[in-house]
């Protein structure tokens, strides 16, 4: 997958969390946010890509 593939708000399947008292807690899209990080940690991708999720209740 590409980091743009990667990196695609995708409305049938979001990089989605809540807000707690712990900072952002990851509800979907786990696999993609891993390579993404994966790839960040590596300096496959750059640290200011901006990356859209959804944040709900």
């Amino acid at each position: 997958m590409t980091d743009e593939e990667l990196i695609r708000f995708r409305f049938d399947d979001p990089i989605s969390a809540v807000v707690s008292d712990a900072g952002l807690m990851l509800t979907g899209g786990h696999h993609r946010t891993a390579e993404i990080a994966d790839r960040l940690h590596s300096g496959r991708m750059s640290p200011d890509t901006i990356i859209r999720i959804l944040l709900h209740d």
